[in-house]
């Protein structure tokens, strides 16, 4: 699946440009995209809050913030994303919440927007 599958909303949100930019296969080998650090303040799947901070080098990443009601810690590797996440005022677990391989990008979108919804009410 590539990452212009990704592009379903109208109005982009900033964890999926996240998403896009991160399993773009352009961006691996390039040392132009890499990132030492980008903060991300924005509207996330319509309208719910977020602010979040990653880094991407070499086709792995790491990103920890909030959207909605939760907050996030995600990694990725070459295999794929794994998700931690906790209520805003909880500490993360140490045990992965989640795991996504890296060509299911889609799934990885659901789960956080269903958690950022859901899960902490």
């Amino acid at each position: 699946m590539d990452s212009s599958s990704l592009k379903v909303e109208a109005k982009q949100c900033g964890f999926r440009q996240y998403v896009e930019y991160v399993t773009d296969p352009n961006n691996i080998w390039n040392h132009e995209k890499y990132l030492q650090g980008r903060s991300v303040s924005a509207d996330c799947f319509n309208d719910l809050d977020s602010k979040f901070n990653y880094q991407y080098c070499l086709g792995t990443s790491f990103l920890i913030g909030y959207i909605g009601k939760a907050r996030f810690k995600i990694f990725q590797t070459p295999q794929g994303f794994q998700v931690y996440h906790c209520g805003l005022s909880e500490k993360f677990s140490d045990k992965i919440n989640m795991s996504f391989m890296l060509y299911r990008p889609v799934e990885l979108l659901k789960y956080v927007e269903e958690v950022a919804r859901e899960l902490y009410i």
